[in-house]
């Protein structure tokens, strides 16, 4: 089987899962956030905005279809650039999609200032003080659960040390599509560091995610408060309790990795892919299964007593604050750095403070400058 033929079935599956995806995100999102706008609860069903999503998902499917058709023909037939057709193919697709989703933003968005909801309802924000007080005590899983893929890390480090001896002058670095070896470097102290390195780097990233689940601004529902609550709870339990198993479960893989470059297990490369697959896989089926039955905020969590009540009011209309098909958010009066994305799972910053500006630029900069250093 050739390289290309191996990077066309490892490729087009993922640009099909993030054609899944895409189509499903819009209905994990909270239940007055449609496409990224903020819109009366009552309203979403209704055949004005339901017809966008139909839409929605004709476009992502057409053209879908006709981009992995010109894709795996453009990557089969070069003979010299279809490792950069490769690349480029799936960053290209990320941009078709945004494309998609931001046409489908725009048109709610038109349809809301054309029914001028939010000009006949009373708007408010809700805070709930013990809510703030109590959320890193009572909603995250315990900080201690990271004390594994650190243990994990030191025992990395140790092995290195010990068969640093026996290792021959070069040493594996990089394997390809077809499992084969492709990189080697020199044997060095640096070298035997370096999957010790990335996996640190890799765990401060994720527990660094974990707390902002914790610092996060609360975003409680206002037409029913108590069950937003409890809903928000539930939501930011299970999302760290993710962050912890899938930390563990890639030191755990990047272990296996850093055992066969030190030559402790000689797994074949086929092997080696298998369990990349297998892992990258289990993780993958855990988030799109936590997305499913989760929702953002706890929008799809079933609680066990629901009282389908309502106060009447509606959440304050913030869509001036959210940029570039509401994915942005930039709102300098707004004290919280973390904030729950407009349209998917999770938290983004708000780049309306400079902290969020500082925290990417130096996150990019050690992103960049790690591969350098070790090069």
């Amino acid at each position: 089987m050739s390289d290309k033929v191996m990077a066309l079935i490892t490729t087009v599956p993922i640009i099909i899962i993030m054609l899944i995806i895409q189509i499903i995100t819009p209905k994990l999102t909270r239940r007055d956030i449609y496409f990224g706008v903020r819109v009366p609860v009552e309203e979403v069903a209704k055949e004005e905005l339901t017809n966008i999503y139909k839409e929605y998902i004709k476009n992502n499917l057409v053209i879908s279809v006709i981009y992995i058709l010109v894709f795996s023909i453009l990557v089969y037939s070069s003979e010299k650039f279809w490792v950069i057709i490769q690349i480029l193919g799936i960053c290209l697709y990320l941009i078709i999609s945004f494309l998609i989703y931001y046409r489908s933003n725009k048109k709610v968005k038109e349809i809301k200032d054309k029914n001028g909801w939010y000009k006949i309802k009373k708007s408010v924000t809700v805070i709930d003080t013990n809510f703030t007080k109590n959320k890193r005590k009572s909603v995250l899983v315990s900080p201690w659960w990271f004390m594994i893929p650190e243990i994990i890390i030191v025992m990395n480090i140790i092995i290195g040390i010990n068969v640093y001896d026996r290792l021959p002058d070069l040493i594996p670095t990089h394997w390809n599509a077809l499992g084969q070896v492709d990189g080697w470097t020199k044997k060095s102290y640096k070298a035997m560091i370096q999957m010790p390195f990335v996996q640190f780097f890799m765990t401060l990233v994720l527990f660094f995610s974990y707390k902002i689940i914790g610092w996060s601004k609360q975003q409680i529902n206002a037409s029913n408060p108590e069950e937003s609550r409890e809903r928000n709870i539930i939501f930011r339990r299970r999302w760290s309790g993710y962050m912890v198993i899938m930390v563990i479960l890639l030191n755990l893989l990047f272990t296996y990795i850093n055992l066969n470059i030190l030559q402790v297990i000689n797994t074949s490369g086929k092997g080696m892919m298998v369990v990349t697959f297998l892992v990258t896989g289990l993780i993958l089926i855990l988030s799109i299964y936590m997305s499913l039955t989760t929702g953002q905020g706890g929008s799809r969590i079933k609680l066990k007593r629901e009282t389908n009540t309502s106060s009447g009011l509606v959440d304050r209309d913030d869509d001036k604050y959210w940029k570039l098909g509401n994915s942005i958010y930039v709102n300098k009066d707004d004290p919280s750095l973390f904030v729950e994305k407009r349209f998917g799972i999770g938290w983004t910053m708000n780049y309306g403070r400079i902290e969020s500006i500082i925290i990417t630029i130096v996150l990019l900069a050690l992103i960049i400058a790690m591969p350098l250093f070790f090069r």
